[in-house]
């Protein structure tokens, strides 16, 4: 017996088992928490599995039918973007870029040409997202279900000031399926400078509210898991409305994030509800404790059950009160999402 011969369901469940990384779309409370060092630990099995599924496209015609929805079902994007330039007196100028001579030899900021170089790439993979697969059912990108964002942030500039930043830059246009997105961006300086002095060296990767509209309304219905992580800013009322936005909502992290009330007022209607919202949410990761606690008051989800903050915040028990139901366990040690 040949795989030929074999029930296509079977040879999908033969496929799928050999390139499985366990837990990987699983957004259960139990699967949530099954590892403190869970998302680092499958982003490691899932990079010793793509040449596998790579591979098993290449096999045959109906191989590469079977294998294009488990190859294509995680994106990670690194170092890149898609770059239109707006106009020059909307651009930054060069004195607001930092210096090189400010980083060690081995860092600087990307040349022009590695700029463009990045670009390219982005725009072809968001490109071949948009391509039919080797079924003719449906665009690859709707079979992306996990989205990663985790460029070097010192391309700032350039990500905020781009036509195409409100849609990440095409990837929300053609991947409409998503269960989790993260946005991971790192920095040169992270290994250079302690976590509090970098404030003051940089701005943030900024969540606009054109974007938090965007992934409401886009990704409303299916998004499961969200995350936030260091360099981002986020303004309060944004928070409220994606929060509003996403009902299907599990698991929720803001670690490094910022919480910005100054660049927009919060109106008496951005923090009115009147039906409660988030009833799946189980799980909120999150430093800045004070802040963010006090802008989740409004949201009330029923079904929390874990509070985690990193092993340095002092926990207030005022801070966990409600929203926060008798059943949130609260976790003060450090967490790796």
């Amino acid at each position: 017996m040949s795989f030929n011969t074999l029930p296509i369901e079977l040879v999908h469940k033969i496929l799928r088992h050999a390139t499985d990384v366990p837990g990987l779309l699983d957004t259960s409370y139990e699967a949530a928490h099954s590892s403190p060092l869970r998302a680092t630990e499958q982003r490691i099995e899932l990079q010793q599995t793509y040449p596998t599924r790579c591979a098993l496209t290449l096999v045959s015609r109906s191989f590469c039918r079977l294998a294009q929805p488990i190859l294509y079902e995680v994106v990670v994007v690194w170092n890149g973007d898609r770059i239109e330039p707006l106009p020059d007196d909307e651009f930054p100028s060069d004195d607001e870029f930092p210096s090189d001579d400010e980083l060690p030899s081995d860092d600087r900021l990307p040349s022009d040409e590695e700029l463009s170089s990045h670009a390219k790439k982005v725009d072809l993979l968001v490109t071949l997202l948009s391509k039919w697969d080797a079924s003719g059912e449906r665009p690859l990108g709707h079979h992306v279900k996990l989205l990663i964002f985790s460029f070097k942030y010192d391309y700032w500039y350039y990500l905020r000031y781009t036509q195409s930043y409100p849609t990440l830059w095409g990837f929300l246009d053609v991947c409409p399926n998503l269960i989790m997105l993260r946005l991971s961006p790192g920095s040169v300086y992270d290994d250079h400078y302690p976590y509090e002095d970098r404030a003051d060296i940089e701005d943030g990767f900024f969540i606009t509210n054109e974007l938090g509209e965007n992934i409401t309304q886009k990704l409303g219905r299916s998004l499961l898991e969200l995350e936030f992580s260091r360099h981002i800013e986020l303004e309060s009322s944004c928070l409220l409305s994606l929060l509003k936005g996403l009902p299907a909502l599990r698991i929720f992290s803001t670690y490094g994030t910022v919480l910005n009330d100054s660049r927009s007022e919060i109106t008496e209607d951005t923090e009115q509800t009147d039906d409660v919202y988030l009833q799946n949410l189980h799980t909120i990761r999150m430093d800045e404790l004070e802040d963010f606690s006090s802008k989740l008051y409004s949201c009330a989800p029923p079904a929390l059950r874990h509070l985690g903050v990193p092993v340095f915040d002092s926990i207030k028990n005022d801070l966990l009160c409600p929203p926060f139901s008798p059943n949130t366990q609260q976790d003060s040690s450090a967490w790796n999402s």
